[in-house]
């Protein structure tokens, strides 16, 4: 084995790595659920998030309108998708 395979193995040895998709942060109860999740793990090694259910999509629209002008309603429409997601929610001050 190389020394990068041995020190990559150690270091993840014992060690959990979680990916949470879109759609499972899509509501204030799946957030709760990856967070519960995570609670569960005194140590988890990697914790990988997508962006939320229908965020990908805007954040696409704003790199094509940025080529024309400020894509300010869009970022507008991004900001009230986490406010949708999120507003009723022990994270609303995140917003």
């Amino acid at each position: 084995m190389f020394l990068y395979d041995l020190f990559f193995h150690s270091w993840m040895k014992g060690s959990a790595v979680y990916k949470f998709g879109g759609t499972s942060q899509g509501s204030t109860l799946g957030l709760e659920k990856c967070l519960e999740i995570l609670s569960l793990d005194n140590n988890p090694r990697a914790v990988i998030v997508s962006a939320p259910s229908g965020v990908t999509n805007l954040l696409q629209q704003i790199i094509n309108e940025l080529s024309n002008d400020f894509p300010e309603e869009t970022l507008l429409r991004v900001k009230s998708r986490f406010s949708e997601l999120y507003n009723d929610s022990d994270y609303s001050d995140l917003i």
